[in-house]
């Protein structure tokens, strides 16, 4: 529809943010361009930080290691499953470092 503007939640998943990022016109340019979502969430990241005391940067960076975490165990989830793991165990084997019990017994009753 001409003239509407298309709106991003702020409070999106990972890959949600992303594939906003990707549909973004400023995602076909050189990289340069500046997407006002960033700007946000940077400002509250900051916000936060000044509202709790902490220093600048500290909500930032605690996002970025969590971020980390994240892309590592879908990493490993991705391997064992190219390896032959079927999706679940894989899941529990890269959050948990193993396959609980239950679903070993629940598996064992099929």
């Amino acid at each position: 529809m001409p003239g509407v503007v298309q709106s991003i939640s702020l409070y999106t998943s990972g890959r949600e943010e992303e594939a906003a990022r990707a549909r973004h016109p400023a995602a076909a340019s050189n990289g340069n361009a500046l997407v006002l979502v960033d700007v946000r969430a940077n400002e509250d990241d900051l916000n936060h930080d000044a509202y709790y005391g902490y220093p600048a940067g500290t909500t930032s960076a605690k996002k970025a290691v969590a971020k980390a975490a994240q892309i590592a165990v879908e990493a490993k989830i991705n391997a064992l499953v190219a390896d032959g793991t079927y999706m679940t165990d894989a899941y529990y084997i890269a959050h948990y470092g193993t396959i609980p019990d239950w679903v070993l017994e629940a598996r064992a009753d099929a």
